[in-house]
């Protein structure tokens, strides 16, 4: 939850999307125990778009550039 709306994100290989208030797709590329997210938005929003994601214990952080910070709970699926 964000602001009191879900949002939810998938990363898987190297594609990610971000499903909420927007829908937006793009790249997860991994580097050094980081993932760089390049976004763009079906509807044009610019507010999830970069940012670069981290683990911190069971939980995912987000840093949107512009934006601030989201923090997810990992669920891994098989497939």
């Amino acid at each position: 939850m964000t602001q009191g709306k879900p949002v939810a994100l998938v990363i898987k290989g190297k594609v990610a999307s971000v499903l909420g208030e927007h829908l937006c797709n793009g790249t997860a590329n991994s580097t050094a125990g980081t993932t760089a997210l390049r976004l763009t938005c079906a509807d044009g929003n610019t507010t999830r778009v970069r940012g670069t994601a981290r683990m911190n214990g069971a939980k995912l952080e987000v840093s949107w550039d512009g934006f601030g910070k989201d923090e997810f709970s990992r669920n891994k699926t098989n497939g």
